[in-house]
């Protein structure tokens, strides 16, 4: 198996956990923020999407970039979309 098929990122119970609480927290239209990423995401909960606000941090920063895809990957384990804002 080369590296390319093993997933990046698998998010065990705790990370699971910590999406959840941090969905519980804000509120629909609110914003949710990585701040070591410096990711800006507004929450909408009836559409289940979080939509990234500051994309161009993407590829201006690998750190971001890895913690988007992430974010992805996690939330999308409790039924959330995570999109990039349309410019």
């Amino acid at each position: 198996m080369s590296v390319i098929d093993k997933p990046l990122y698998k998010p065990n119970a705790t990370d699971i956990e910590w999406a959840n609480r941090m969905l519980d927290s804000t509120s629909d239209g609110g914003v949710l923020s990585f701040p070591s990423a410096q990711l800006i995401y507004e929450v909408d909960h009836d559409k289940k999407i979080l939509t990234l606000q500051n994309p161009e941090r993407l590829v201006s920063h690998f750190d971001s970039f890895v913690t988007h895809q992430q974010t992805k990957i996690v939330f999308a384990q409790i039924g959330y979309t995570v999109k990039e804002i349309s410019q």
